[in-house]
């Protein structure tokens, strides 16, 4: 750490309170890479028959990592060093710290411990239920997830609303009454959105096991450290420690190889934090808005791009035996066409999908929704923002995974995400000429190193709003939501040439 110091303390003993300090902090990341790693055991290679035991593992651990952060010697840690002048990158590491012992303070160890277990049995729980498209299968997993997170939120703080004290939880600084004014200007102008017939590609069966290898390849040349991480199937994708991730085929070889793209940006945004600072704020992500920008950013402004698939569709149609060209496969990938799915959701209804969830999630968590109502109201929803009923739970309620682990607060950083997405590519991409130049001279890495450089090495030192100064200088999320003609989201790549024939 650059500079680490006090200069109004004793400089051996404060070094030696720091260093303390720091022990523990690293000590709680690595718990939390602990629990990560049992996680996506669980959710890869674990045989079914070891849930029951990994539920207690994943509460052990959790209650311990959680047992280190509201320590009265962290505690003591922290006040020490907040009563000295903290440098610049000290100050980030012990303010983010304080933020985070704060709230665990408030938290009965049990019942961290209790959340754990519920999330581990409540996965595996949600995973035979999605099998089976049956929603009274995973039903009281989910009541009592909402009450345990609904507890740990009154424990942190009972003056506020629970849903604001969760959503938090994944992006500091921002309130429900904030999401529900921008969701709200979103949700109206694109249920009003009408888009051209979509271009539908030909049948074509693509084999399995040719896939995953091309996957793999696909994102070791774009950057993907295969020494660090992995790439596995999942029920459902998702990215943990060290960049492994996860997508699926069961949607079709077009959605696999966007969602790979998905998982890959937040594998990158990983595996490029500063090394020397893991365990701490400084090798840390920022709130989850920003990591989903990454994500956002490489699935739809780059795997969407006539540029990126001028390099690879050549590639592709030669290991999946494609018969059609380039043009018509990126024409597809600019239609729009409602579908049930979220992840295979193209980029115009996308936002509603999320905004659906969001809806959902905060009425359950305030009182206002019973689980018991969820598939009813879901499909509601569906029907009145996409015109379409889903068949089943699976296609409905039940695709999601983030409930069944408790991650309740979570889908509106998607949207943000997607925001904060559409500004990074403005800014690294300032025409579709240069892009392409670059990309066919340089390989499509390039927007990776630029990610790094204005990203990823800079840990938690920059906040969401400088991400976005990053991109395309202050005041620009206004702009992407607020965009004339359209007034609702900009951060739809080319809303109106590629996808909007008319708003009514």
């Amino acid at each position: 750490m650059a500079g680490a110091g006090c200069g109004d303390c004793a400089g051996g003993s404060y070094m030696s309170a720091y260093e303390r300090f720091l022990e523990l902090v690293r000590r709680h990341g690595l718990l939390g890479q602990v629990e990560a790693l049992l996680d996506w055991d669980r959710q890869v290679m674990m045989p079914s028959g070891a849930g029951s035991l990994r539920a207690q593992e994943e509460a052990v651990v959790a209650q311990m990592r959680h047992e280190v952060l509201a320590s009265e010697e962290m505690g003591r840690a922290l006040r020490n060093l907040l009563s000295g002048d903290l440098d610049e990158d000290l100050e980030v590491v012990v303010r983010e710290v304080a933020w985070q012992h704060a709230r665990a303070c408030k938290v009965p160890a049990d019942l961290v411990a209790q959340i754990a277990r519920a999330a581990s049995i409540g996965n595996a729980a949600w995973q035979e239920a999605r099998a089976k498209s049956d929603f009274a299968v995973f039903a009281p997993h989910l009541t009592r997830m909402v009450e345990l997170r609904s507890q740990e939120a009154h424990a942190i703080d009972a003056s506020r609303p629970a849903y604001d004290v969760l959503l938090e939880g994944y992006e500091k600084d921002l309130s429900r009454e904030e999401v529900d004014s921008f969701l709200r200007k979103i949700r109206d102008g694109l249920v009003h959105v009408r888009p051209r017939p979509p271009v539908v590609l030909p049948e074509v069966q693509v084999d399995e096991a040719v896939q995953l290898p091309f996957i793999r390849g696909m994102a070791q040349a774009l950057g993907y450290d295969a020494g660090l991480g992995r790439i596995d199937l999942s029920t459902h994708p998702f990215t943990t420690f060290h960049g492994r991730f996860t997508t699926r085929l069961s949607s079709g070889w077009v959605m696999a190889v966007l969602g790979a793209l998905h998982e890959f940006g937040h594998a990158l945004y990983e595996q490029q934090l500063p090394r020397e600072q893991y365990g701490t704020p400084l090798g840390s992500s920022m709130g989850m808005s920003v990591h989903e920008s990454q994500s956002r950013l490489w699935e739809n402004h780059v795997g969407r791009s006539d540029a990126f698939w001028s390099c690879w569709f050549p590639k592709m149609r030669e290991a999946y035996g494609l018969p059609f060209d380039k043009e018509v496969f990126v024409a597809a990938l600019s239609s729009s066409r409602p579908g049930f799915i979220r992840v295979d959701a193209d980029e115009l209804t996308y936002p509603l999908h999320v905004i659906l969830r969001y809806e959902i999630e905060r009425d359950l968590v305030e009182g206002r929704l019973g689980v018991a109502e969820l598939p009813r109201v879901w499909n509601e929803r569906m029907n009145a923002y996409f015109g379409r009923v889903p068949p089943d739970d699976a296609r409905g309620c039940l695709q999601d995974t983030h409930w069944s682990s408790g991650a309740i607060g979570y889908f509106p950083t998607y949207v943000l995400g997607s925001m904060i997405a559409a500004q990074l590519w403005r800014r690294s991409s300032s025409s579709s000429r240069m892009w392409r130049t670059r990309c066919e001279r340089e390989g499509s890495e390039l927007i990776g190193s630029w990610l790094k450089e204005k990203v990823h090495s800079h840990g938690q030192t920059i906040s969401r709003a400088g991400t976005c100064e990053a991109g395309d200088g202050p005041g620009v999320v206004g702009r992407c939501i607020y965009a004339p003609p359209y007034g609702a989201v900009w951060f739809v790549r080319r809303l109106s040439s590629s996808i909007c024939s008319r708003m009514t």
